[in-house]
This record gives C-alpha cells, sequence and structure tokens, in this order.
C-alpha cells in the first residue's frame, strides 16, 4: 500500500494539447452534465442493481469500462491513461453510473483515478474529474465505502485499506484544486475523517489523521471564502 499521500504534478499539459484539451473539455462537460432521459442507458448494463431497473444503461455500443480493462489502465503512463480515459467520456459516465459495484470494482476504480491525479496533462485530468464529480460512484458509493472503512479494517487486509484512504486524499485534492464552485459536493470529507479518527482508534495509526485534517480545513477555507464574496456582492447590488 501507499504509506502517504500521493503527490500530484503541477506541470501543465504540453503546448500542443491545450487546444485539443480545451474542445475536449467542453465537449466532456456537456457529455457528463447533460441530463438524460429515462430511457437514455436502457440496454447496455443489466447487472445485479440495486433500486428499479438495475441500474445505470448506456444506449448504443460501449467501449465497455470492465475490471480488466481498468487493471491494463493501471500499467499505462499517468499521461497516456488519462488522455485514453478522457477521450471516452461517454463510457466512463455509464460505467460510473451502474449500481450495485462491489467492494473489489470500487478499489480498482479508486486505483484509476488516484493514477490519474497523476498526470501533468491537467486538463484531462480535470475532464476526468468532472465526470467522477456528476456520477452515481461519486454520490452514492464512494460514501458508502468511507461509511464502512473502519469496519472492514476488522476483516481486510490493512494496507489494502491505507491505499484506499491515500487515493481518496488524493482524489479530494484535485477536486478541491480544480472544481471550488462545488466544494459543497465535497462534504463527504467529514465522514472521511470520522472514517480515519476511527481506524487510528483502532489501529493505533495516526498517520493520515493530519492529512485528512488538513483537507476538511483547505476545503472549509474555499466555502467561507466564496460565502464571503458571495455577501459582498449582495451588498452591492
Amino acid at each position: 500500500g501507499r504509506g502517504s499521500l500521493r503527490s500530484t504534478s503541477r506541470e501543465r499539459p504540453h503546448e500542443t494539447d491545450q487546444g485539443f484539451s480545451r474542445d475536449r473539455h467542453r465537449r466532456n462537460h456537456e457529455n457528463c452534465s447533460r441530463p438524460q432521459s429515462r430511457g437514455h442507458y436502457r440496454g447496455q448494463y443489466r447487472g445485479r442493481g440495486r433500486g428499479r431497473g438495475g441500474g445505470a444503461h448506456h444506449r448504443g455500443p460501449s467501449f465497455g469500462f470492465t475490471e480488466a480493462y481498468l487493471q491494463k489502465l493501471l500499467s499505462k503512463d499517468p499521461r497516456d491513461m488519462t488522455v485514453e480515459i478522457a477521450g471516452k467520456a461517454d463510457d466512463l459516465s455509464a460505467f460510473l453510473d451502474r449500481r450495485g459495484i462491489s467492494d473489489n470494482v470500487v478499489r480498482l476504480v479508486l486505483d484509476v483515478l488516484a493514477h490519474a491525479c497523476e498526470s501533468s496533462a491537467d486538463q484531462f485530468v480535470s475532464d476526468v474529474l468532472l465526470c467522477v464529480l456528476d456520477s452515481n460512484f461519486f454520490r452514492t458509493d464512494i460514501t458508502t465505502y468511507i461509511v464502512r472503512l473502519p469496519r472492514l479494517v476488522l476483516t481486510e487486509d490493512y494496507h489494502k485499506i491505507l491505499n484506499d484512504i491515500n487515493n481518496l486524499l488524493a482524489i479530494f485534492q484535485q477536486l478541491l484544486m480544480k472544481f471550488q464552485s462545488r466544494v459543497t459536493d465535497l462534504m463527504m470529507l467529514d465522514s472521511l475523517q470520522g472514517a480515519v479518527t476511527s481506524i487510528a482508534l483502532q489501529t493505533g495509526d495516526t498517520t493520515l489523521s493530519t492529512s485528512v485534517k488538513k483537507l476538511v480545513e483547505q476545503r472549509n477555507t474555499i466555502m467561507h471564502k466564496r460565502v464571503n464574496e458571495k455577501a459582498a456582492v449582495a451588498d452591492t447590488t
């Protein structure tokens, strides 16, 4: 497992990528954010999903974000991997909107996303994370998994749990940097802090407590800044 918070590169993409990246970011934002009709995803993923309809279904041919494909992505250079999956935003969104994702797949997706956060292709990282923010995986699966972490410590390999937490920290760090306007979507950081505190009490390992605390404080600072900015605008109108 990774023993410390991942470092994320602040290097900007090569100049030759910038125009292409902006166009792709615009298209991906539209793909990830556009409301879909109730029948939009019918017919692609028919698994044992929770809830009515068995989960999200993707219209038309899908590239297929299978477990084998995700494992293969981890062997690639972070930049190459991020450019590849950013170019398949529709398929990524369909995969992340599935219901009933297992713990193993949650962990695998966290591995891939944290690997993407190491990429120097900054705009493509934003494209990928935007799809994540708008997904059921982010709203439901990550939150549920975080709440269960203290119990999983009792039955799972502790190094796997540490790896998962480090991945979450790397992902949340990038989200705070790139999407400050959606900082209220990151309230689950409080749950992560609570989970890490509980794990520390069980194991005596406080290694990650400081890192989580810093992220929570960073989020709170951004939230207060935005509240003050809105108040200042209101006072001038």
